[in-house]
């Protein structure tokens, strides 16, 4: 399939990359709730566990979705000035997206450290992992993927 508008294009490719990047970080978000994280003690799953999943499927996969299609039509305007090819080129573009969406959350990390003193480096680093590098490289590749695929 061609699609020769350069922003349908990205639109289109966000939108199926960024609905995949939120089932990925569904994915990655299973075990979180499976396994408490400070004792990782395995108990046993009740229903609030399952709706708190499903509560997340319903939000995660149509909010990446919409993102992903804005930062997608950002790509197809940005297109000539990413580094790399295909894939590659998708991949630099996710790493982009993930630096650029985390330094919010950097940021009022920062200051609940300096309001109530908490640990700052796990928080960050936990959530540079978890919302940036889990959700959008993934949709970045699938863009890649997909804006060169419908070219």
């Amino acid at each position: 399939m061609k699609i020769s508008n350069p922003l349908v294009r990205g639109f289109y490719a966000g939108l199926i990359g960024g609905c995949i990047g939120g089932f990925i970080y569904i994915l990655f978000t299973i075990p979180e709730t499976i396994l408490e994280l400070p004792g990782f003690i395995v108990e046993t799953l009740d229903i609030s566990e399952f709706s708190n999943l499903i509560a997340l499927l319903g939000y995660s996969i149509p909010a990446n979705g919409i993102w992903g299609s804005i930062y997608g039509i950002v790509y197809s305007r940005f297109y000539d000035g990413v580094p790399g090819k295909g894939i590659k080129k998708g991949f630099v573009w996710g790493c982009i997206i993930a630096f650029i969406s985390n330094i919010l959350i950097a940021f009022w990390d920062f200051l609940l450290l300096l309001l109530t003193g908490r640990e700052f480096f796990f928080i960050a680093t936990y959530t540079w992992i978890e919302t940036g590098l889990v959700m959008w490289v993934p949709y970045g590749i699938f863009l890649g993927i997909l804006y060169e695929r419908w070219k």
